[in-house]
């Protein structure tokens, strides 16, 4: 077999007999390259898995003790029996339990991420830093803007990790520059461009209609933008 291929290398591609031999070793190697990142995120996604289960594990544990414990203490209450069955009724019991089933989405790391199906190193990596670069998330939906994730596995992430609007950190839109502003996710190095270049030519911005006057931007993007901006004119420090 490698006879033949030896000869196929040499005769049609022009490879010297040297050539050949090291364009063969060099073929597993490929192999190996090429299948090892799928083999580590596998590993890595396996290991999320249990991480996560075993957290489970442990607030299912603290969940039982706190019931014992409150199933001992006196009852006050005329009608306690009534009240457990409307609380079984009305799902409390299970909402009681599932309430600490998920962590808050703010606090996932690109490791704990992986748990979710379909997101795996590169994704979870990718997540946590479009988070952390927008400076809050305000919307479930702004997810849904992570490059390369599908809008079913955006939703798919909040059915494993609590989400609730965080704390929004604002750009000094009148004071801020070309290469901090393209940092955002929101904005690329061009609209960060003109949004310097229109403030040195028209005076500081006010409000978020002044992003209106650049007819360069659509309603759909400045919509995006401007819970990040901030139009005070504060000095610098």
């Amino acid at each position: 077999m490698n006879r033949k291929v030896l000869f196929y290398l040499k005769n049609y591609l022009g490879f010297s007999q040297r050539e050949s031999k090291g364009f063969l070793l060099v073929i597993p190697v490929l192999f190996i390259l090429y299948f090892v990142p799928d083999v580590i995120d596998g590993l890595q996604a396996s290991e999320s898995r249990k991480l996560y289960q075993e957290y489970l594990k442990n607030a299912r544990v603290i969940l039982s003790e706190l019931d014992t414990a409150q199933a001992f203490e006196p009852i006050n209450d005329p009608l306690p029996n009534l009240r457990l069955a409307a609380a079984l009724d009305t799902g409390g019991w299970q909402n009681k339990q599932s309430s600490i089933k998920k962590l808050d989405f703010s606090e996932a790391d690109s490791v704990l991420l992986q748990i979710v199906p379909g997101v795996g190193a590169a994704l979870a990596s990718r997540i946590v830093k479009f988070r952390e670069g927008l400076g809050g998330m305000h919307s479930k939906t702004q997810l849904e803007d992570v490059y390369g994730l599908k809008p079913e596995t955006a939703r798919k992430v909040f059915e494993y990790f609590e989400f609730s609007p965080m704390p929004i950190k604002k750009i000094s839109l009148n004071l801020v520059e070309v290469q901090q502003l393209a940092q955002h996710p929101y904005i690329g190095y061009g609209e960060a461009k003109v949004l310097v270049a229109y403030r040195k030519q028209h005076g500081p911005y006010h409000e978020a209609g002044d992003l209106v006057k650049i007819k360069i931007f659509n309603q759909t993007w400045i919509d995006k933008v401007v819970p990040y901006l901030d139009f005070e004119m504060e000095t610098l420090p």
